[in-house]
């Protein structure tokens, strides 16, 4: 019984590590169990429960603590019972759980001018993976777990974001602002910031193709065929409108002069995949591949269409499809901009 609890708990989006302890503080009641009346029970009862509480608190003189986290084992136990059919009331209740008045001062206080000396120190000894790593710490508010699993692919430079898989696979955006506010400040608006080159003062870039140059064109100068529709966005704060449809076939197309194109959108499981073509060419397909880590939608990603083309008028043409791939799952489509390299 206690691997089809496992695999329940991972199941429901449990870690390993927590699934093993969870199963192991079942195993010590079992065991209570055992040396009290001689059997294993097939379900949790209520009265057994109240007797077990009361041997933590006053045989084994658990903490409330660890109380807590036996009583928190036993009763993701008492749902799976309930979920695989073998019970169907609950044996532990809120009340059960011990109350523990949390302690929020800190003997310990680490000020601003401590965290930057630490991380001047790093830097000046000239180990950039540690100061990198003390400056995500620092201004993102990230876990330890979670920045050594931290991938390139988690990281959006453009959307100035990192998304990061946290304890239990839960997943969550965490915004760099802090960061980008911070070297605003040391870079630029800091009264001993060297002037920034600008205008006819920029230097000579080594990328003579780099972004420089770009403008927008907007949504409302594209061809559509089908049910598409100009929608306001409130599920990201820098995303104010879409264009949206869900509709496989449906087509947009638009002109251009430049010789690259960049489009934004609002992307996740639940997205469409579609194909493509400039300049009546070869149809080629976008938005099939995503990572494992990608949510069902509302995470912004920039799509690189094409950045070498001859510079001049080109046309570009996409057509809604759903994927044949495992995770595409939906064919929402929004299209946050249009990106004109120059």
């Amino acid at each position: 019984m206690l691997n089809e609890f496992k695999q329940y708990l991972l199941g429901i989006g449990k870690s390993e590590n927590t699934a093993l302890n969870y199963c192991d503080k079942v195993k010590l009641y079992f065991k209570w169990c055992l040396d009290s009346f001689g059997s294993e029970p097939q379900q949790l009862y209520r009265a057994n429960v109240l007797d077990y509480i009361s041997y933590m608190k006053t045989i084994k003189r658990y903490s409330p603590k660890s109380v807590n986290n036996h009583l928190s084992s036993l009763r993701s136990f008492n749902e799976f019972l309930i979920f695989s059919g073998r019970q169907t009331e609950l044996a532990i209740v809120k009340n059960d759980f011990m109350k523990i008045q949390t302690q929020y001062a800190n003997p310990c206080t680490v000020e601003q001018k401590d965290v930057e000396a630490f991380r001047q120190r790093l830097l000046e000894g000239g180990n950039k993976r540690d100061f990198a790593i003390v400056t995500l710490y620092t201004y993102t508010g990230i876990r330890r777990s979670e920045c050594v699993n931290l991938r390139l692919d988690q990281i959006n430079l453009i959307a100035k974001e990192i998304y990061v898989v946290g304890k239990g696979d839960k997943q969550r955006t965490v915004y760099a602002q802090a960061v980008i506010d911070y070297l605003q400040y040391e870079l630029i608006d800091h009264p001993g910031a060297p002037e920034i080159p600008s205008g006819d003062s920029l230097p000579t870039p080594l990328n003579p193709k780099n972004w420089e140059k770009t403008e927008m064109i907007p949504l409302e100068n594209t061809r559509r065929e089908g049910p598409f529709s100009i929608q306001r966005y409130a599920n990201q704060q820098w995303i104010d409108r879409v264009l949206y449809t869900a509709a496989p076939g449906a087509r947009v197309s638009f002109d251009f002069e430049g010789r690259g194109l960049c489009l934004g959108f609002s992307f996740g499981l639940y997205s469409a995949v579609f194909q493509c073509r400039i300049d009546g060419g070869e149809r080629f397909i976008k938005g099939q591949d995503r990572a494992e880590w990608v949510p069902p939608d509302s995470w912004f990603t920039n799509i690189v269409m094409a950045d070498d083309l001859p510079y001049g008028k080109h046309t570009f043409e996409l057509t809604v499809q759903f994927g044949n791939a495992p995770a595409c799952m939906g064919t929402d489509f929004r299209l946050v901009y249009i990106g004109v390299l120059k």
